[in-house]
């Protein structure tokens, strides 16, 4: 039976911006998936698959929750693609953790809908028409082609002032690299829009390294001490872009590091002043 799961060709199916959709909805960052713990991870393949998550096939590229889950959507063929992809969305959408996780914007959600009809071979999914549903739409797209570009010139101007202070540390280097995929989404954005094609998965991905960009700010990283003005107004674009509020959590790490800026400069100056 678990054989018959299993894709001969191998064939990897998902481009950047459906994985991003993925990883965001089922909390894959940091070796994670939503609240399992690895037991009970490897609970709930074996119950609904009768596999083993922790067999070579699905840890080639890791032994993380995350990883497991990766090589099981790799090694599966379609369908089961779609089950796995599925399922796990019933576990997290489940009544009984209605407030275990973040909410996702409705249109991220949609377009990871989209990702598992399209593997059953639905293909009357997300056409130029993105994000329908909802009545803003029109006036949203509208917005976004005026709001895209500026925020591409921001992040712009946010790289180069981080790249010019060189700093070494890990997590500014991580934020760096969230930056840079940040500027190269909406580029593809804002190409997407001009092309009438569909951008909620492109959205999702802009979501998803948003989050972790305040995750590397949060751990330490200095975007917002080199550039705190322009680093917040890109949060601010940002989160308007993928449809999210900015919410006490952001605007806690956002001002934490508006803090440490103006304290730093404080400090800058009166080593000046003792030096004269």
């Amino acid at each position: 039976m678990a054989q018959d799961l299993h894709d001969a060709a191998n064939k990897i199916i998902f481009d950047r911006n459906e994985m991003a959709t993925i990883e965001l909805i089922l909390g894959m960052g940091h070796g994670y998936v939503l609240d399992f713990s690895d037991r009970t991870f490897n609970e709930f393949v074996r119950r609904h698959w009768n596999l083993d998550a922790t067999a070579p096939t699905y840890i080639e590229l890791g032994t993380s929750k995350a990883n497991r889950l990766r090589g099981l959507l790799r090694a599966f063929n379609d369908q089961a693609r779609a089950d796995v992809l599925q399922k796990f969305l019933d576990y997290r959408n489940h009544p009984t953790r209605a407030d275990d996780f973040e909410s996702v914007n409705p249109d991220v959600e949609k377009s990871y809908v989209d990702i598992i009809q399209r593997l059953i071979g639905n293909e009357d999914v997300t056409d130029s028409a993105g994000w329908t549903g909802r009545p803003s739409l029109q006036a949203r797209v509208a917005a976004i082609k005026v709001i895209a570009p500026i925020a591409l010139g921001e992040l712009k101007n946010l790289i180069d002032s981080v790249e010019a202070r060189r700093f070494n540390d890990p997590e500014t280097a991580d934020a760096l690299r969230h930056l840079k995929e940040l500027h190269g989404a909406i580029g593809q954005l804002i190409e997407a829009i001009e092309d009438g094609r569909p951008i909620a998965t492109i959205v999702s991905s802009i979501e998803l390294h948003r989050s972790q960009l305040l995750d590397s700010a949060e751990r330490g990283a200095k975007i917002f001490v080199v550039a705190p003005a322009l680093a917040l107004g890109v949060a601010h674009l940002l989160c308007w872009i993928s449809g999210t509020t900015i919410d006490s959590g952001m605007m806690s790490t956002v001002y934490a590091s508006l803090v440490g800026a103006d304290a730093l400069s404080g400090v800058g100056r009166e080593m000046k002043r003792r030096a004269k």
